[in-house]
């Protein structure tokens, strides 16, 4: 089984910890931050430049096939989220009909947004997710 690790930007951390967690189950993971242009991008964010038609092209339609290869989509929704996130969790459920499995620890008036309620499977902690995805992958 592959996967694709949706996550923020402000989370390649803790999502290439997550990362070496699922592949320790046997699933492959897709993370859209290892990649050879990420050097470029990471520069651009951190001299606060824009990114441009080219490279924003790029991003997307590069991450977008990303996604297109997986048989499911996990994702990090937590308060460091990103617009990315959210496009990758509808593109694959909604449009894709994918399965998605949510670590989601957003502060919210309620437990779990309605898009996310409706569109995806969500879990509190990364143990409930973990289990979720040992059960899925036999």
């Amino acid at each position: 089984m592959k996967v694709y690790l949706a996550h923020p930007f402000l989370d390649m951390t803790y999502g290439r910890e997550l990362q070496a967690k699922i592949e320790a189950l046997g699933i492959t993971v897709l993370n859209p931050f290892q990649r050879n242009e990420q050097v470029v991008y990471e520069a651009i964010i951190a001299n606060k430049e824009v990114f441009g038609a080219t490279h924003s092209r790029n991003i997307v339609e590069g991450d977008l096939r990303l996604i297109e290869q997986v048989d499911a989509v996990v994702a990090i929704c937590n308060d460091k989220a990103s617009i990315g996130t959210h496009m990758e969790v509808f593109y694959a459920s909604r449009i894709l009909r994918r399965k998605v499995f949510v670590l989601y620890q957003k502060s919210f008036p309620v437990k779990v947004h309605p898009w996310y309620e409706y569109l995806a499977m969500n879990y509190s902690t990364e143990a409930e997710l973990l289990t979720a995805l040992e059960s899925w992958v036999k």
